[in-house]
């Protein structure tokens, strides 16, 4: 056969439930395989969509060996489990941003500062306070169209890598891509943002008249003073003083500015461990996306016991601690059509997981997935309208409060982790079984549909046991709750921790080097005076290490706090905003890596200004003074 095209059908993507390959032959190959028998399914486009699912599915179901499946479930599950990633690398973008925004600013003011030596003269041959505002605005646009003509070209070569995981099935042309819708807005927003970043220092320059010969008066560190008082080493002192006082004149250096850039990157890494912790946590906590069942039984499967016999077993098993019976009809919440799970809780309470709120329990009382409730607009402790159709296909209507919001499970086809509904079975009953002389037999039939058994086992070891034995003898119905791909996608393909936190970090470090490189540079003649005293290479390279530590202490000490703060409270905004469970987790062991390494990221970034410092020579700084 020759391939003549490739087809993205939704039983290729896994979405949690593990993907299927088809071929997609011609009509000759009926003719050349006639006789093999073949499994016959039609496909059907329904006149008004879903608005006829649900009865077309009645009428189907008392078809004898007849089932339907619903392609748009699939469809809408693999749209769920990709917007996830999309969303991650929204949020990439932004915090990266935010991350850039906080270095680039203080490194214009320092700049800007570092140049202040030359405003007095440039001053005195008759320079204006425009033309001083002028030549900083010049300098700050040519950083910002040659960063932007970086970032479109790095964009540009990196798109073969995207997108990733299932996403990338559905990506019709993979490779190099030049997206101009969004190139060229970003490029005129960073050039923009950095624009309005240079303005302060810009306007700082315009004061140079009056601030000509004063020299700005700075008080002592204390911290500096307690070190000198406790004896430490002569380069110890110098170097805390350096980091926390901004300096006199002509030597002054920008020290606040370089601090908050660094807390700001010690923080954006602390969030950053948060959030992937929190991320890894709730991938390996099937409870928390709305599985906390440990498997479930297909009661109606080819060779399965039958719900009757495996029900009463696993209910008169005291070692199994919790059954849940569940169905999956079809209904409409508020005219969307959506696949609910209507349950029934045999033993313990009910094994599905509410992210806000709380499970349904009465029989007016329905749970939504995140993306259902945005699309329906409704909110917990809202009514809304259901509608469905009963076993006799009379289609029924009823006002239902919303009582919480809840992960699905991917592996019940509801739709992905945020879409679909929950009710109890009863709660469903007393909606399709309107009042009639057939209403017992109607609720009858209802409450025993269910064709899925949730099972947990009691704590221990017993509990393991028993719940082996089950699942051995009735194996080939028994499944594993699997982790919503859109969760897999978002976590391990799309590296969105990872990235953020090489983003982050990039910028900290820019801040703290720069600190270091103006420092050395402004403060060369103390350098070379120093150098006069007596104090030699070794002591003078001491200096910037111990500079570049106590920047980073401090840094440590202001961010971490920050950062964990700030993580839990982006995880809980994410985890609500796809409905799953907020459960934010901050590792001692992770923090205290972060904070190892960011003390060793300080002292390396310290070499090369050390180095420059120790190799200074003191008569060509002396003289000029």
């Amino acid at each position: 056969m020759r391939v003549v095209g490739i087809v993205a059908a939704e039983n290729e993507f896994s979405y949690g439930q593990g993907a299927t390959h088809t071929l997609y032959p011609g009509p000759g190959f009926r003719a050349a395989t006639k006789g093999t028998p073949a499994l016959t399914s039609y496909y059907v486009r329904l006149r008004h969509g879903q608005a006829d699912f649900a009865r077309f599915e009645a009428r189907i179901s008392r078809l004898e060996g007849a089932g339907v499946q619903d392609l748009d479930r699939p469809a809408a599950t693999i749209k769920s489990s990709i917007h996830p990633q999309a969303v991650g690398w929204l949020v990439l973008a932004a915090l990266a941003a935010l991350a850039a925004v906080a270095v680039v600013g203080p490194a214009l003011a320092r700049q800007a500062s570092a140049e202040s030596t030359d405003h007095t003269v440039l001053a005195a041959l008759g320079l204006s306070p425009r033309q001083f505002a002028a030549r900083i605005m010049l300098r700050t646009l040519v950083v910002a169209v040659a960063g932007a003509a970086g970032g479109i070209a790095v964009a540009t070569l990196l798109s073969p890598l995207a997108p990733l995981g299932e996403a990338r099935l559905a990506e019709p042309a993979p490779g190099l891509a030049f997206d101009a819708g969004v190139l060229i807005p970003g490029a005129l927003a960073t050039v923009a943002v950095v624009l309005v970043l240079g303005v302060v220092p810009a306007l700082r320059a315009t004061r140079v008249r009056g601030a000509a010969g004063r020299a700005p008066v700075t008080r002592p560190s204390v911290v500096a003073g307690a070190a000198a008082a406790s004896g430490a080493p002569p380069g110890a002192v110098i170097g805390i003083r350096y980091a926390l006082e901004r300096g006199r004149g002509t030597r002054a250096v920008p020290v606040g500015t370089a601090l908050i850039g660094s807390v700001a990157g010690v923080a954006a890494l602390s969030a950053t461990a948060v959030f992937g912790s929190s991320l890894a946590h709730l991938t390996a906590t099937p409870a928390l996306y709305g599985a906390p069942y440990q498997y479930f039984f297909n009661s109606a499967g080819p060779g399965a016991i039958g719900q009757g016999p495996l029900v009463n077993e696993l209910v008169n098993d005291r070692a199994i601690g919790r059954v849940t019976l569940i169905s999956t009809p079809a209904i409409t919440v508020n005219e969307v059509s959506v696949r609910a799970i209507t349950a029934t809780a045999r033993r313990g309470p009910m094994l599905l997981s509410a992210a806000q709120g709380r499970l349904p329990a009465g029989d007016d009382q329905i749970t939504l997935g995140a993306s259902t409730m945005r699309t329906v607009r409704a909110r917990i402790g809202a009514l809304v309208r259901v509608t469905a159709t009963g076993p006799d296909g009379r289609v029924d209507a009823g006002r239902f409060r919303v009582v919480g919001l809840l992960p699905l499970p991917t592996d019940f086809g509801t739709g992905g982790l945020g879409t679909g509904a929950a009710m109890t079975t009863a709660g469903y009953a007393s909606l399709v079984c309107s009042p009639s002389p057939a209403q017992a037999k109607c609720r009858a039939a209802v409450m025993n549909s269910a064709g899925l058994v949730l099972v947990r086992a009691a704590p221990g070891p017993a509990g393991a046991a028993a719940l082996a034995r089950h699942v051995a003898k009735d194996q080939d119905n028994a499944t594993k709750p699997t982790a919503p791909a859109a969760l897999v996608n978002f976590g391990a393909s799309a590296a969105f921790p990872l990235l953020l936190g090489g983003v982050v970090a990039v910028c900290g470090l820019a801040a703290l080097a720069h600190l270091l490189v103006v420092s050395v540079t402004r403060r060369r003649t103390e350098t070379g005076l120093l150098r006069a005293l007596g104090m030699v290479r070794r002591q003078l390279a001491t200096i910037v290490f111990w500079q570049a530590t106590t920047v980073a202490v401090i840094a440590i000490a202001a961010g971490i706090p920050l950062g964990i703060a700030a993580g839990r409270a982006i995880w809980r905004a994410f985890a609500i905003s796809i409905g799953v469970v907020p459960v934010p987790v901050v590792q001692a062991w992770l923090i205290v890596a972060l904070a190892a390494g960011a003390l060793l990221a300080a002292n390396a970034l310290a070499a090369v200004p050390a180095m420059s410092a120790a190799r200074s020579r003191p008569g060509q700084p002396l003289r000029t003074e």
